[in-house]
C-alpha cells in the first residue's frame, strides 16, 4: 500500500509540473502585453512621465526575465540565430518578425548590428540631421517590411545611411530558395523564463500583481475562501438530496415516479451551467414576470473591509442562495444516477435476499446495509464532484459577480495579470490532485481487496 501511495504522490507531482508548463505557454500566446498594462496604470497615477515610458518598459522587460528564452530548450528552424539576452524588447520584436518572414538569422544579426551602431553614433547629437535619422531609425525598428524601410531612408535624401541599405540588400539576397528548412534543437539550460518563475514559486514567491502592485497571494487567499465556502455548501446540499433521490429511483424502478425524476434531473443536467445561471437570474430576481417569480435577492455582493471573508460570506447569505442552488441542481442528476445504479447492483446480491428472508424490512436493509456497502461509489462521486463544482463555481462567480477565484481569474486574464492567473490555476490543479489522491487512499481502507491492487 505504501508503494502505491508513493507512486500516486509522484504522479501528482508530474501532473502539477506538466500543468505549469501548459499554463505558461498558453500565456505566451496571449496578445495582451502585461508591461504596457503596468505602465499605463503608472502613467495614469503620474508615477511615470511620458518621456520615461521606453526606459521603464525596458527595465520591467528585463526585471521580469522576458529577455530570456521561454524554456530549457527550443526546436527552431536551422536559420534562426542563437538566443542573445542583450537584445532589447524592440530588437527582439523586430528579429522575430523578420524570422517569420523567412530571412536568414546571420543576415538579420548583421542588419541589427548596423542599426545599433548607427543609433549609437547619433545618440549624443542634437543636430537636426541626426534627429531626422533617429526618427527614421525608430520606424525601422517598428516595421518588418524592408521595402518600406528602404523608402523611408530614401526620403532622407543625402542623410540616408548606405550601410543600412546594404544590410537590407544582403538579407534579401540570403532568402532561402525553397520553403524546406531543417529543425535545430537549441539548449538554453536553466537560464530561461519558465525555470526562473518555477523556482520563485517553489520558494513561496508568487509574484506581484501588475494591476495594483499587491502580492499575488494576498489577492488570491480571500477569493479562494469565497470559492471554497460556496463549493462546500453546494456539496452539503447536493449529496444528501442526490443520495435520497437515488434510493427513491432504485426503490420505484421502472414506475412513473422513477421516470418523472429521470426526465426532470436530466433536463437540468442537459442545460449548460451558464445558461441555467442566467435563466435563474432573469426569472427569479425581478418582478418583471410576475410578483410570484421575485423569490431571490439580486446577486449584488459587498465586500465590507471591516469584516473578514467568512463574516462577509454569511452576511451575504441571501445573495449566495441562488448560485449555490444553481451548482447543486446541476450535480443532482449525476449523483442520483450513480446512487441508483449502485443500489440496484447491491439489491441483486445474495446477502439482500438472505436479509429479507430473516424478516428485515426493505427500509432497514437500505439504511444499515446497502448504504454502508456503496461507500466506494460515494467516494467516487465526491472525488469527481469536488473538481466539477470547483470549475463550475469559477464560471458561476463571473455570472453572479461573486468575489471568488473565478471572477479574479477572469479579470486577471483581461488585464494580462498572468502572475495571478498562474497561481489560481495551480491551486485548482493542486486541489484536484489532492482530492483524487485522498479518494484513492480511502478506496483501500473501505475495500480490503484494493490494498494489494
Amino acid at each position: 500500500m505504501l508503494k502505491s501511495i508513493v507512486r500516486r504522490i509522484l504522479g501528482g507531482v508530474l501532473l502539477l509540473f506538466f500543468s505549469t508548463i501548459l499554463v505558461f505557454f498558453i500565456s505566451k500566446y496571449n496578445r495582451a502585453d502585461p508591461i504596457n498594462t503596468l505602465l499605463s496604470e503608472q502613467l495614469q497615477n503620474d508615477r511615470v512621465g511620458a518621456s520615461q515610458i521606453d526606459e521603464k518598459y525596458e527595465e520591467e522587460y528585463r526585471r521580469r526575465n522576458l529577455n530570456l528564452p521561454y524554456f530549457y530548450f527550443t526546436l527552431v528552424p536551422s536559420h534562426f540565430p542563437d538566443h542573445d539576452n542583450d537584445w532589447t524588447s524592440a530588437e527582439r520584436h523586430l528579429i522575430d518578425g523578420l524570422l517569420d518572414r523567412g530571412y536568414k538569422g546571420s543576415s538579420i544579426l548583421d542588419y541589427m548590428e548596423t542599426l545599433r551602431q548607427v543609433g549609437i553614433s547619433i545618440m549624443p547629437s542634437q543636430d537636426s540631421v541626426d534627429l531626422v535619422l533617429e526618427k527614421a531609425l525608430s520606424f525601422l525598428y517598428q516595421d518588418i517590411d524592408l521595402e518600406k524601410n528602404r523608402d523611408r531612408l530614401s526620403f532622407i535624401n543625402h542623410y540616408q545611411v548606405p550601410e543600412i541599405e546594404d544590410a537590407i540588400k544582403q538579407m534579401k539576397q540570403d532568402l532561402p530558395s525553397s520553403f524546406l528548412v531543417l529543425p535545430s534543437l537549441r539548449w538554453h539550460g536553466f537560464s530561461n523564463q519558465y525555470h526562473r518563475w518555477l523556482s520563485k514559486t517553489i520558494r513561496g514567491d508568487f509574484g506581484i500583481s501588475i494591476v495594483d502592485n499587491q502580492p499575488t497571494i494576498d489577492k488570491i487567499l480571500p477569493a479562494m475562501k469565497w470559492t471554497l465556502l460556496m463549493t462546500l455548501i453546494s456539496l452539503l446540499m447536493c449529496f444528501p438530496i442526490g443520495i435520497l433521490i437515488g434510493f427513491i429511483q432504485a426503490h420505484y424502478r421502472g414506475r412513473w415516479i422513477d421516470q418523472m425524476i429521470n426526465v426532470g434531473l436530466f433536463s437540468l443536467y442537459a442545460v449548460p451551467l451558464f445558461w441555467l445561471a442566467t435563466l435563474l437570474i432573469v426569472f427569479f430576481t425581478t418582478p418583471e414576470y410576475g410578483s410570484w417569480t421575485d423569490i431571490f435577492v439580486s446577486p449584488i455582493f459587498r465586500v465590507r473591509s471591516s469584516y473578514g471573508v467568512v463574516q462577509n460570506f454569511f452576511l451575504d447569505i441571501p445573495q449566495i442562495i441562488l448560485p449555490v442552488l444553481c451548482l447543486s441542481l446541476h450535480g443532482l442528476a449525476l449523483i442520483g444516477k450513480l446512487i441508483k445504479e449502485s443500489v440496484l447492483s447491491e439489491l441483486g446480491k445474495p446477502y439482500v435476499l438472505q436479509l429479507k428472508s430473516k424478516g428485515l424490512s426493505l427500509q432497514k436493509i437500505y439504511l444499515y446495509h446497502i448504504l454502508k456497502n456503496i461507500g466506494t461509489s460515494t467516494v467516487t462521486m465526491v472525488s469527481n464532484a469536488i473538481p466539477r463544482m470547483l470549475a463550475g463555481s469559477l464560471l458561476i462567480e463571473v455570472i453572479f459577480n461573486i468575489p471568488g477565484m473565478g471572477r479574479l481569474m477572469y479579470n486577471s486574464i483581461l488585464s494580462a495579470d498572468w502572475e495571478v492567473v498562474y497561481i489560481i490555476l495551480l491551486i485548482s490543479v493542486l486541489i484536484t490532485t489532492v482530492v483524487f489522491f485522498l479518494a484513492d487512499v480511502t478506496y483501500r481502507f473501505l475495500d480490503p481487496r484494493m490494498k494489494h491492487a
